[in-house]
């Protein structure tokens, strides 16, 4: 059998405390997620504009989102769910690891 989350989205970030970030694609938020159970914790609506889809996790901790089409980047403490919103971006989506903290935290499978 498979374990699925109860959530749509795209983008998908693990932070350092084992929670996944989803981008809740269609509904311009941020999911937060139980790595080992993948229970949904939460569910942060963002105001951003187009459609919540890139997500990454910073060296910080903080949770970056972006939207595909949109002109911001929305900042998340993932602690307090208070975000700050950098506008004026010009389509600030892109198919890569944004901050740099996913490539630096990337290991080799055990088992």
């Amino acid at each position: 059998t498979w374990d699925f989350v109860q959530a749509q989205g795209l983008g998908i970030q693990e932070d350092a405390e084992g929670r996944l970030w989803l981008g809740a694609y269609g509904q311009n938020g941020v999911y937060a997620i139980d790595g080992q159970t993948l229970e949904v914790l939460s569910y942060t609506p963002l105001p951003t504009t187009g459609q919540s889809k890139g997500v990454s996790v910073d060296f910080y901790g903080y949770v970056w989102v972006v939207s595909d089409g949109g002109n911001a980047a929305v900042r998340m403490d993932p602690e307090t769910f208070q975000y700050e919103v950098y506008s004026g971006l010009s389509d600030p989506y892109s198919y890569s690891d944004m901050t740099g903290w996913g490539l630096k935290n990337v290991s080799t499978p055990q088992g």
